[in-house]
């Protein structure tokens, strides 16, 4: 099998052999990526208008026995899922990273990262998008879980602009997508959804100094983030592991991110997302997650923020529906001091 780059193969060449709902009813400790897809499939069939998930798609993610099991849910399971407070926030969460993707794309990206895509259909869904403005995208996941992702998608239509990377966040040097990332200097949208809370807190921070260092200027990274006090626990299948936790003052967040080499544009809490995109459940909402999205800025001091460079935050955020408003926490770097 030849590598169109080191450690990096096109979908095609990229196949190995196989390795009631999940999560309902009890406290999750770890929200995989199988459960995820479980979740925005039963949302996709069984909700409708603005409760329902976007991902139409995913379902074929899944074993035909899950879907089967997903299509046929007893109402007292359905209704055990909607009084989980993760439950509505996941198809928030939807809408604003298919957003984030969207509004990339009608912005001139030319590249589009995924790490952690595991059950992620966007490439698949906006195929049309991405072939129509010629936008690369590379997903990455651990190796045993890329490889069972190109297994499910690989006779998928609209591959031919996606290449798949194995990577892990706790490894000390990510070669494939360096060298992905170096071979065109143009502006590239990295995308971690759900992907922070599992990992330790000196390799995410690594990582991030790394896109910091490795995306052109006006690069944008957008990922969600588990407030610090907040389900600690969460992610982790060993006690006392250090994982990725941030806190919620917004100037401490802004710090945080200008110290590493971006500049904040946008921070949200996740009971605010939900408000603001999606209508009334009465279910209580989902308070532990933050979401941020920073552009890459190491060739300019982080505390300088031109007209122009403003001007451009206020357009993209416009795109992706954040405005400055009583149900979304929008943060300008130089409010937050």
């Amino acid at each position: 099998m030849k590598p169109i780059a080191a450690g990096l193969y096109p979908l095609a060449r990229l196949i190995t052999a196989s390795h009631g709902v999940r999560g309902a009813g009890r406290r999750r400790t770890r929200c995989n990526s199988r459960l995820v897809a479980e979740w925005r499939h039963i949302q996709s069939i069984h909700e409708t208008g603005a409760l329902r998930n976007p991902d139409t798609v995913v379902g074929r993610m899944l074993p035909a026995r899950r879907r089967w099991r997903c299509a046929w849910l007893r109402d007292e399971a359905l209704a055990a899922l909607r009084a989980d407070p993760f439950y509505y926030y996941l198809v928030a969460r939807t809408k604003y990273y298919d957003a984030v993707f969207a509004a990339a794309i009608a912005n001139g990206f030319a590249r589009i990262v995924n790490v952690g895509c595991g059950s992620d259909t966007r490439a698949h869904r906006f195929a049309d998008l991405l072939i129509g403005h010629r936008v690369h995208v590379l997903e990455c996941d651990r190796p045993a879980d890329i490889a069972e992702k190109v297994r499910r998608v690989h006779r998928w239509p609209g591959q031919r602009l996606v290449a798949y990377a194995p990577i892990d966040l706790h490894d000390a040097a990510w070669p494939a997508l360096e060298a992905w990332l170096g071979a065109k200097a143009t502006k590239t949208l990295v995308i971690m959804e759900g992907v922070s809370p599992y990992v330790e807190r000196e390799a995410f921070d690594r990582f991030l100094r790394f896109l910091a260092a490795r995306l052109p200027d006006g690069s944008r990274l957008a990922y969600d983030f588990k407030f610090r006090g907040v389900a600690d626990g969460f992610g982790g299948v060993e006690p006392g592991r250090d994982l990725f936790r941030l806190g919620r003052p917004p100037h401490d967040l802004v710090a945080y991110h200008e110290a590493r080499g971006f500049a904040v544009d946008h921070l949200e809490e996740s009971n605010r997302l939900q408000r603001r995109l999606l209508p009334a459940t009465g279910a209580a909402q989902f308070s532990e997650d933050g979401l941020v999205q920073v552009t890459a800025a190491r060739r300019r001091h982080p505390r300088e923020h031109s007209p122009t460079h403003r001007a451009a935050t206020e357009c993209n955020d416009a795109a992706v529906g954040v405005g400055r408003n009583d149900t979304a926490t929008f943060v300008d770097p130089s409010e937050a001091r």
